[in-house]
């Protein structure tokens, strides 16, 4: 089992003035220090899937691509290739109500969730909604841990990932599955 938090980079970028502040041009330069000679190129790409993102948003998705959710889907990717074991992928978008939202799903925040420890965690907030949440996480991992296999009663049938489907357990106030979610940023890191 293997995933990531759809708005990784955003708890390191929060609480800086740039972040804050981000234009156009700013944020090609930005993105140049995290994906090199490619960063327009992929700009464009996201740019496309999302019309409708400020370049703070565009900027924080792209980071966290590139960070953590495409490396994590190489690795997906690569277990796969090995024939063993199945391979499940997720994706964790519950948003923190915590500095007004602004963090959205960020770095570690899938945690407290996995150990049924929100009442104890600064990033989860006071929501009641929290706890439904962690019910469905603890007992997944739970599941995984005991056989390998994720699904339980919990949350809706999840099949294991393959590079025709790219199926993906969405973790948020309603656990579904998708199909090769953000798609087209995916492809945008493959040239």
């Amino acid at each position: 089992m293997i995933g990531t938090n759809r708005d990784e980079m955003r708890l390191f970028f929060a609480r800086h003035e740039w972040f804050d502040n981000l234009d156009e041009a700013a944020m090609g330069e930005r993105l140049r220090e995290f994906v090199g000679p490619r960063a327009a190129e992929i700009a464009a790409a996201y740019r496309r899937a999302r019309p409708g993102d400020s370049p703070r948003e565009l900027f924080s998705a792209i980071a966290s691509d590139a960070g953590m959710r495409i490396p994590s889907l190489i690795k997906a990717e690569r277990k796969l290739a090995l024939n063993g074991a199945p391979v499940f992928v997720y994706l964790f978008t519950w948003n923190t109500p915590v500095l007004g939202g602004v963090l959205g799903s960020p770095h570690t925040l899938e945690i407290p969730f996995v150990f049924d420890m929100v009442e104890s965690s600064r990033l989860t907030g006071d929501s009641e909604r929290r706890f439904a949440l962690a019910d469905k996480m603890s007992r997944t991992w739970a599941a995984f841990a005991r056989s390998g296999d994720p699904n339980n009663d919990a949350i809706p049938d999840w099949p294991a990932y393959t590079l025709q489907e790219r199926a993906t357990m969405i973790f948020d106030d309603r656990c579904r599955v998708e199909i090769d979610p953000l798609s087209a940023e995916r492809r945008a890191w493959d040239g």
